[in-house]
């Protein structure tokens, strides 16, 4: 009996070269890529004048509200202005909802061969998760207590801080259309907290603020490392819009 043993042999070099490049291509993203983008991204956080106002006027601004946070919160308790609504909008910022959601419209984008959503939904990611560390490393440091007393964790708000950071991605990827409602969106999770009890209003701000920078500096990054997708406004007689133009 005669075995065969060319086209084994030829399935086995298939499948080992393409488990060398897919291994190639996870140790290139995570000592070359991931490296890279967490120091663009913190270097357009940070290493710029006008977000460095941002957050020297924020922290002031947190620092004083601060001051008023258990009449704010009292102010709150009996009159429950967003009703069931609020654990709508806290649901909604949840961040494993936003992570989640964020992570499958990556997922759903790639397959779909969406590069313009790809590239959304990744920087998205990647400003959700830098904001969810150095929030989970501010509640650690603070150690708060909430204003019902359940954890020591209030301070920032966390369902704020990356609500805010996917309307900043939103804002500055697709202009105000997007960006406008996506920002009122964060601020209904943001008032939520505090109506539900969760939150103090100094959290709430702190965790917009914390939010809105990273939002800015990864998004700033993304769109000078892929400069083919962008949009720009348009204007014309009686109308206006905005492009979206893809270089080759």
């Amino acid at each position: 009996m005669t075995v065969s043993t060319g086209v084994f042999a030829e399935d086995t070099d298939l499948k080992t070269t393409a488990w060398e490049e897919r291994s190639q291509t996870a140790e290139k993203w995570f000592f070359n890529d991931l490296p890279r983008h967490v120091g663009g991204d913190f270097k357009e956080t940070f290493w710029n004048g006008w977000h460095l106002l941002l957050l020297t006027v924020g922290s002031v601004t947190t620092t004083a509200l601060h001051e008023k946070d258990r009449e704010i919160q009292a102010a709150f308790d009996p009159e429950d202005p967003l009703g069931k609504s609020k654990s709508v909008f806290g649901t909604i910022g949840s961040p494993f909802i936003l992570g989640g959601a964020t992570l499958a419209a990556l997922v759903g984008a790639k397959m779909a061969d969406a590069p313009k959503a790809t590239l959304t939904a990744g920087t998205m990611l990647e400003a959700w998760s830098l904001t969810m560390a150095l929030t989970l490393g501010l509640k650690l440091a603070t150690q708060r207590t909430r204003p019902d007393g359940s954890d020591h964790f209030s301070f920032p708000s966390a369902h704020t801080s990356g609500a805010f950071a996917l309307a900043t991605v939103t804002e500055v990827f697709y202009g105000p259309a997007f960006g406008i409602p996506s920002y009122a969106l964060a601020s209904m999770v943001g008032l939520s907290r505090i109506d539900a009890n969760q939150h103090f209003a100094s959290d709430v701000l702190a965790g917009a603020l914390l939010g809105t920078l990273l939002g800015l500096g990864t998004a700033k990054f993304h769109k000078k490392e892929f400069p083919r997708f962008f949009v720009i406004p348009t204007t014309g007689e009686g109308s206006t819009g905005i492009s979206l133009v893809h270089r080759f």
